[in-house]
């Protein structure tokens, strides 16, 4: 049977990674929370860490039930683990046998310990978006080991450990104030982070439901790919080739799947 756990994990869907927290884990099941709901029955690769310990357990699932959390925004996944990479069959138990009965977590030093190995390809709000509800999860009560003593008192094992590393860990994700959308470019490529729900709308109403997308920058490549950075983390990479340079930008004409297409709409609403 699955336990109270806590992790972040990160599952790679067809159409870009989501980022979210776990809440129960077995060698065979696990449960986690993201901000949209996957498609049932699909299998996916996974990625999983809990934030102070230095390492990163791997694989595949088939997703088996998904349903809304009530008055929290985030759907719950149940999935059944198929596949374990290299390694993360002993790494799981490690986890589930410190967690157990309020067994002891090794400590970590959060400053120099690899806590952000999943998140390591996310942006930085959707890092400081999922660090600060792993946080709040923990600070709620929901330790990942929690047991009642012989006296009463509840001993809450490893909480001290992992809220030291999301101290740290949250600082440093915390991303400076910035333009909505953000827009960056690197060789052959450009990114457009959208940082709200809202400024999405508008770039779907106005460019994106029709395939296309000004961005602010001059000088690109005739023929890139366009990474959109969608305000929950999902990464949609899409081939994009320059139809009309401006001195206040450029316009780019967009090649999305129809998957893409199909996130897109979801996310807009």
């Amino acid at each position: 049977m699955a336990q109270p756990f806590h992790a972040i994990v990160a599952i790679d869907t067809p159409s870009g990674t989501a980022y979210g927290n776990v809440r129960r884990l077995s060698m065979e099941t696990v449960v986690f929370e993201l901000e949209r709901a996957l498609v049932t029955s699909a299998e996916m690769p996974w990625r999983m860490e809990v934030p102070g310990l230095p390492a990163v357990a791997g694989g595949r699932l088939v997703l088996r039930d998904v349903r809304p959390v009530p008055n929290l925004g985030v759907y719950s996944h149940k999935a059944r683990l198929i596949e374990l990479a290299e390694g993360a069959g002993a790494l799981l138990e490690g986890w589930l046998s410190a967690t157990a009965e309020g067994g002891e977590l090794p400590e970590v030093d959060a400053s120099t310990s690899v806590w952000t190995g999943v998140l390591a390809e996310a942006n930085p709000v959707t890092s400081a978006t999922v660090l600060s509800r792993y946080a709040a999860r923990l600070a709620g009560g929901h330790s990942s080991s929690t047991h009642q003593s012989a006296g009463g008192e509840v001993r809450d094992s490893g909480r001290r450990v992992v809220r030291n590393a999301m101290r740290a860990g949250i600082q440093r994700a915390r991303p400076p104030e910035v333009a909505d959308p953000r827009c960056q470019r690197a060789p052959g490529r450009v990114e457009v982070r959208f940082l709200s729900a809202a400024t999405l709308r508008e770039a779907w109403a106005a460019h994106l439901c029709r395939a296309g997308l000004f961005v602010p920058l001059h000088e690109l490549d005739a023929e890139l790919i366009l990474d959109l950075v969608l305000p929950d983390g999902l990464v949609l990479s899409c081939p994009a080739r320059v139809v009309a340079p401006m001195s206040n930008g450029t316009g780019l004409a967009v090649s999305m799947t129809e998957e893409q297409r199909r996130a897109l709409e979801a996310e807009v609403g």
